[in-house]
């Protein structure tokens, strides 16, 4: 996902909405909008597409380990199942 904001010059958006990812990470969402001199709400949406990219990313991911056929959503919770434990 950096790799995709420094492509189009958004590599200080990425690395500050990048501690936002983890959902209790106890970020200001005020602070954010003021490093990028945006409103509180922008930071929101920029978060909410931030956090919608990964989950597609690693849904992604997930489906280049399963075999043909497998359940990919069964796989993503088994593979959340595992990091949240």
């Amino acid at each position: 996902m950096r790799e995709e904001h420094v492509t189009v010059g958004r590599e200080s958006v990425f690395d500050t909405l990048e501690p936002f990812l983890s959902w209790n990470s106890g970020e200001d969402f005020t602070i954010a909008a003021e490093k990028l001199s945006i409103t509180v709400r922008s930071v929101r949406v920029a978060v909410h597409r931030l956090r919608k990219r990964f989950g597609d990313i690693f849904e992604q991911e997930v489906a280049e380990t399963i075999a043909p056929g497998e359940d990919l959503a069964d796989e993503v919770q088994a593979v959340l199942h595992c990091l949240l434990q």
